[in-house]
């Protein structure tokens, strides 16, 4: 009976955790102290996978994988003491909304955007938001502009363009819109070097002409 007890509550926890993975249900006391690989599922009868990876003391560390009661993939990429943090994709609905950089368990530091399965930012991210150097993209993949954010809008210095590829606006943004200094590029050449205001010319405006001052 002793040798039983022994293999059931000792010896064969520690191969379980060593050198197998381990199957539970979310709500299974043993997981707060648990280390080693392991499958963990919303349901009982262990069929759900809710995340998937390596366990210490509890915590996930190292590359593991997280799931929505879908069965649809939530996360997949590094841990550090139970949060995402380091290299990794983030999902929803089970398409690819952004791989890169984590830490604290949202994106930060550089990574790439996507929107319905096309990219549309690469650059800095903190919080989650767009943030920092950045280049934004059009859904046909061209650039939609290049320059700084703050909390996901354009702000500060930067280009802008259009789905053609061709340079709109080149100046100086506030919360995304145009603002203080800048130059609009007309479909036809001309350029319209103004002030603005809240994304509107405010004040005196240089129309030029092939090159040329055409209206001041």
């Amino acid at each position: 009976v002793l040798l039983v007890l022994l293999i059931y509550f000792v010896v064969w926890p520690f191969l379980l955790s060593r050198f197998f993975t381990a199957r539970f249900y979310q709500g299974d006391d043993r997981l707060e102290s648990w280390s080693g690989r392991v499958v963990v599922c919303y349901d009982e009868e262990k069929d759900q996978p809710m995340y998937q990876g390596v366990l210490e003391e509890g915590l996930l560390q190292g590359r593991g994988e997280e799931y929505d009661q879908e069965g649809l993939l939530v996360y997949q990429g590094e841990f550090s003491g139970g949060v995402r943090s380091g290299e990794g994709r983030l999902y929803e609905n089970g398409i690819l909304v952004y791989e890169g950089e984590f830490a604290g368990g949202a994106a930060n530091g550089t990574g790439t955007a996507y929107r319905g399965g096309a990219k549309c930012y690469q650059g800095s991210f903190a919080d989650g938001l767009y943030e920092g150097e950045g280049v934004a993209y059009h859904p046909n993949g061209a650039r939609a502009y290049t320059g700084t954010f703050v909390q996901g809008l354009y702000e500060g210095e930067g280009t802008q363009y259009g789905q053609d590829g061709q340079m709109c606006y080149k100046g100086s943004f506030s919360q995304g819109l145009y603002e203080g200094s800048g130059t609009v590029y007309l479909p036809g050449g001309d350029q319209i070097r103004a002030e603005f205001s809240a994304g509107t010319p405010s004040g005196t405006i240089q129309w030029y002409k092939d090159g040329r001052l055409w209206y001041d």
